[in-house]
This record gives C-alpha cells, structure tokens and sequence, in this order.
C-alpha cells in the first residue's frame, strides 16, 4: 500500500524534521506536491528539489506561488512534470501549455 509522507510522519516511520535535500528523496514521479507561496514558500524544499530535474520527472506540482513576491523558474522541471497555480507566473507563460495551468476563480484546472 502507498503510504503519504503524513501518513509515514504520523506513524513514526520518518524523523521528525527532515533536511530539504532529505524531503525531495520522498518525492516520487507523479505524486501531487502542494507548493505554498507568498510568506510561507519553501525556499531550502524548492532550492533542492530543482537541482536536478530528474528530481521532478512526472512530478505534479500546485503552487500558490505570488508574482513579484515568489520566483518560480522552472527551467529547471523536468519536461514531463505539471506545475498549476492560482497566479499566473511569468515563468508558467514560458512553458508550454500542456505542461502548465493557471486554475481558474472556480478551482477548476483547465488544460
């Protein structure tokens, strides 16, 4: 049975805390993987994450990354990973559409 990283947390099967580096080896291809944004983003989590970008392959990421607060470059994801937000980054205009979303005032990811 797949167990979340939660679920491994709740259960003492994992530490307590984690190094970033530690965090991303949890990270499996086509997991979903919320990304907060604004004054709580993830900066060590995201720095290690996208060091390699084998790290994100069929990763999909939910981001509610702010424009002119929090930089998103995702020159650095893997091809096959999606990345969808609340706020349109100039770096989600870059990619291609079949890779990327903005979710829309219903909450709906359109493709």
């Amino acid at each position: 049975m797949h167990r979340t990283v939660g679920d491994r947390l709740a259960t003492g099967q994992l530490p307590e805390h984690l190094s970033p580096a530690a965090l991303t080896a949890l990270v499996r291809p086509g997991e979903l993987v919320y990304v907060p944004g604004s004054s709580g983003a993830p900066t060590a989590f995201m720095h290690a994450l996208l060091q390699d970008a084998e790290r994100t392959q069929g990763l999909r990421m939910l981001t509610t990354y702010v424009p002119g607060i929090n930089r998103l470059d995702l020159s650095s994801v893997h091809p096959s990973s999606r990345v969808a937000g609340l706020f349109m980054q100039p770096s989600l205009r870059e990619r291609s559409e079949e890779h990327t979303s903005e979710l829309q005032s219903q909450f709906r990811i359109s493709y």
